[in-house]
């Protein structure tokens, strides 16, 4: 894969929308395309699960723009995990979401030989 230059999102204000199970940061953000809008952040979650789906020579993967780190990027598909939660929940719990949820997002890595 080559890291090309991708348009980023500008923080241009931060405000705390929420305090309490969890901590929700509301940022206003400047899209590339000149619109505005706010970005919820959730500040709270304590770990995070991956799920690495292999077939043969194949490997699912996402693209996706992470507005907290500011570009876009290839990741596993996973997400973020509740204190309550053991990490097999949790993983269950993704694997089903992200199946059913954003397809479109998922592409797949083949090892090239």
């Amino acid at each position: 894969m080559v890291d090309r230059p991708e348009p980023h999102w500008t923080a241009i204000g931060r405000s705390l929308a929420h305090v309490g199970r969890v901590t929700l940061v509301d940022h206003t953000v400047l899209l590339p395309d000149g619109s505005q809008t706010s970005f919820e952040v959730d500040e709270s979650v304590p770990y995070s699960v991956a799920a690495l789906v292999v077939d043969g020579d194949d490997v699912l993967i996402s693209r996706q723009y992470r507005y907290p780190i500011g570009r876009w990027i290839y990741d596993l598909p996973g997400g973020g995990g509740r204190a309550d939660e053991t990490l097999s929940q949790r993983r269950g719990a993704n694997s089903k979401r992200n199946s059913a949820s954003c397809p479109t997002i998922f592409g797949i890595c083949t090892r090239s030989s």
